[in-house]
């Protein structure tokens, strides 16, 4: 069952509103929908809700090699920056000391950690402590799955936003269901898709005047053992620009490069 009354209200106040708007719109959230669709965007957000941590539960604090893979490790909040330019970006999910970075330059993909104590910034890779070595950009992962937007739940939210041509085939496909206004005076525009039996998503965009400032996800599905499950994702959006941030598009002047390049790895 569905145990977050969140979700429980989120999900049933969407369904009904299906029933009285149409399928499809082009909202304000059309603007960023645009900005990823052309490659052009630096986004700042903050995940207040991640994964529920599946290893170390009973753990009350962890240590730095617990959190070699995060998020599955932790279940705190984190912030992440996503930069978007033609054919290169930059990836961060940020706990604070220590980040998980990916960087694309055209066909060449760098992944790196950022370290960070007692207000000394290091970086590490597999190939050592402030090295990276460059990997060949996978363009069949892509063109499968689509952009690698971050973690899971982020990159779903962002893929969604993109228009049909842009995803992947076999995407879920999110319609228009309905918008409205705040007390707050915030507005909001409402999509949703679904599977048939299986489950269904509805995603909620927020908007101060026409800037997105929340994207709150929640869905529900079901179980192998055919129970009903839900989950939720709601991302704080700091910031979402068209002017690509292009300090963050090139490697940490920190970082050696020992590519090897024209020969065999």
């Amino acid at each position: 069952m569905i145990k977050n009354k969140f979700i429980r209200l989120f999900l049933t106040a969407l369904i009904a509103c299906c029933f009285i708007f149409g399928t499809a719109s082009a909202g304000k959230i059309t603007t960023y929908s645009n900005m990823l669709s052309l490659r052009n965007c630096t986004i700042r957000y903050t995940n207040v809700t991640p994964a529920v941590r599946i290893h170390n539960i009973e753990a009350v604090r962890l240590g730095f090699e617990a959190m070699r893979i995060p998020p599955l490790y932790i279940n705190q909040s984190y912030k992440g920056i996503i930069v978007l330019r033609d054919t290169d970006s930059y990836n961060e999910v940020d706990y604070g000391t220590f980040a998980k970075c990916v960087l694309r330059n055209k066909d060449e993909v760098f992944s790196f950690n950022r370290e960070t104590k007692d207000e000394e910034v290091n970086y590490s890779s597999s190939k050592g402590k402030n090295k990276v070595v460059a990997e060949s950009f996978d363009i069949e992962s892509m063109l499968l799955y689509g952009e690698n937007f971050g973690p899971a739940d982020v990159s779903r939210l962002f893929t969604a936003m993109l228009p049909a041509d842009k995803k992947p085939a076999g995407s879920p496909e999110y319609k228009y269901v309905g918008e409205g206004e705040l007390p707050d005076g915030r507005t909001y525009e409402d999509y949703r898709t679904d599977t048939g039996t299986s489950g269904l998503e509805a995603v909620r965009f927020y908007f101060q005047g026409n800037e997105l400032t929340r994207i709150a996800a929640a869905s529900y599905f079901i179980r192998p053992d055919g129970k009903m499950d839900g989950r939720k994702c709601v991302l704080n959006i700091n910031e979402f620009v068209n002017i690509p941030d292009s300090k963050l598009l090139k490697l940490p002047e920190k970082v050696e490069d020992n590519t090897e390049r024209g020969k065999n790895k």
